[in-house]
Parts: C-alpha cells; structure tokens; sequence
C-alpha cells in the first residue's frame, strides 16, 4: 500500500493543544483513525482539565514545573504523557464553560468519524 493525496480531516496539535484540520499525504485511512482516536483522547483530557480544575490548580501549585505537574497528573490519575500534554498545554481561557461546550462538540464529531456516521 502506498501513500495516497486526499482531503480528509487530519488534525495538528499546536503550541496551545488546539486541533486544526490539515490537508496531507498519508498511508490510507487507517492514519486518518489513528489521529481521530488520539484527538478523542486529547479532547477527553481537556475535559477532565475543566472538570477538575480546582484539584488541577492544586496540583499545579506545589509542582516544580510542567514535567513534575504532568508526572503527578500521571501518578495520580494514570494519564497517559500525551494526555498531560494536553491538559498542562490549555490556557485558562480553555477551562470556560462555553470552551466546554465547544470540546464536547468537537468530541462527538470525533466520534461520529470513528463509527463512520460522517
């Protein structure tokens, strides 16, 4: 199997853990299901984040830096790296109740690709 040119919804992560829609060369469209699966990941993080946002602040004030955030984040809760990346990448501005509103939009789509009901 070869790589194929097509538009299709593949997703970047930027600097602040935000999603974008890209167009790439990629090997099929099982790439396109790896990528959805991690931005449901990514996505279910961030909702934990505004969720819990009392206990996160906590945690991230007696923490040295990011990396010792994201090892207790990890050790307490059992993230996975990626999904602390997430998480310690959101800018306040992302745990606001209509930001939530977005995420959990942005998830069902996500999950709609994944079945295949697009």
């Amino acid at each position: 199997m070869g790589t194929v040119e097509y538009k299709s919804p593949n997703w970047r992560k930027t600097g602040t853990g935000d999603q974008h829609f890209q167009e790439v060369s990629v090997p099929e469209p099982e790439a396109d299901l790896q990528l959805a699966r991690e931005r449901l990941t990514g996505l279910n993080a961030s909702l934990w984040a505004i969720d819990h946002h009392v206990e996160l602040a906590q945690i991230a004030s007696t923490s040295e830096d990011t990396a010792d955030l994201e090892a207790q984040l990890q050790q307490r809760f059992g993230f996975t790296p990626d999904e602390c990346s997430w998480i310690t990448s959101q800018p306040v501005i992302r745990l606001t109740r209509s930001c939530r509103a977005t995420i959990e939009s942005q998830v069902n789509e996500t999950k709609k690709y994944l079945v295949g009901d697009f």
